[in-house]
């Protein structure tokens, strides 16, 4: 995330810091997505 803002305030180059933060966001909502299928597995009888 510091590289993100980095990219973004200090290099300004908004463009690549926007893609930056996508992937991350993509990355995270992934693992939120593996995760409760997890656990609405262990939930089932």
């Amino acid at each position: 995330m510091f590289e993100t803002y980095q990219t973004a305030f200090r290099l300004l180059d908004l463009g690549r810091a926007s893609a930056m933060a996508m992937v991350i966001l993509v990355v995270i909502l992934l693992v939120a997505s593996v995760e409760l299928r997890l656990l609405r597995a262990e939930d089932a009888p």
